[in-house]
């Protein structure tokens, strides 16, 4: 299918520009269902955009963008040192939703969240503030160890003491500010997510070295707890992140979920 790739831009809470492009079916202007992908930690809408072209050619139009400060690549504005916290995403998610909505060729009602690794924390953290304003959550290999890992002073390889953090943490690409896990040490993710009660999908690899499985399984258990229609998928074999073969089983998996959602 012939697919159509428009720029688009709008401001996050703080006044930075979130640049970022919009891939829809080719040659049409009606209400078509949205697709919002969120990338992950040090990541860039570049990413993204394979499922960005995979979810075009299903008939919707699919938003990727560059988290404020995302990475050291990111083409937003914003410091990845020195601004961005997975709160920030969350509020720049949340503006990039708004935009979507005043999209005259999307369908409001038929909007869909899908976020990658850090994407994936952040969109089941948005998606419980938006509740009924969107149709569906998707999380792939979500981060949901991220409160936990910065409560042990161990977030992937940034190491720090939890009960005294400076003012940055981590070396060169992974040098981040107090702030970015300052703002999750309290959190209890698995209640935050219980404030979203639409249909979800879950998917993570059983081989995953940075999220452990288990957390996958455990909002799983939580969102089936709370009564949402939720699906959780196990790559057997799959390391955090999806290539070859399974990138192409989970867009399988994708496909299956937005026929649910958007029947």
């Amino acid at each position: 299918m012939s697919l159509k790739k428009e720029a688009f831009s709008c401001k996050n809470p703080d006044g930075y520009t979130i640049n970022g492009c919009v891939l829809s079916p080719n040659d049409t202007e009606e209400k078509l269902p949205a697709v919002i992908i969120s990338h992950g930690f040090t990541s860039t809408m570049k990413k993204t955009e394979p499922y960005g072209e995979y979810t075009a050619s299903r008939g919707c139009r699919a938003f990727i963008f560059d988290f404020c400060g995302g990475s050291m690549d990111t083409s937003s504005e914003g410091s990845f040192e020195d601004y961005m916290t997975p709160l920030t995403e969350k509020g720049d998610l949340l503006e990039v939703v708004k935009y979507v909505q005043s999209n005259t060729d999307v369908d409001p009602g038929k909007i869909i969240l899908v976020g990658c690794s850090q994407g994936g924390f952040v969109s089941a953290l948005a998606a419980a503030v938006l509740d009924a304003q969107i149709a569906g959550l998707v999380l792939q290999y979500p981060a949901l160890c991220i409160p936990d890992d910065a409560r042990k002073g161990s977030m992937q390889i940034i190491r720090f003491d939890p009960n005294n953090i400076p003012d940055h943490v981590g070396t060169a690409q992974m040098r981040v500010c107090r702030a970015y896990p300052a703002s999750v040490m309290n959190m209890d993710i698995f209640a935050e997510i219980k404030g979203y009660h639409g249909p979800v999908m879950i998917s993570h690899g059983t081989k995953d070295s940075i999220v452990p499985v288990s957390y996958a399984e455990k909002a799983y258990e939580v969102y089936q707890g709370n009564g949402n229609h939720t699906v959780l998928h196990l790559l057997e074999g799959s390391d955090h992140g999806y290539r070859g073969k399974y990138f192409e089983e989970a867009c399988g998996y994708l496909g299956d979920f937005f026929k649910y959602v958007l029947k």
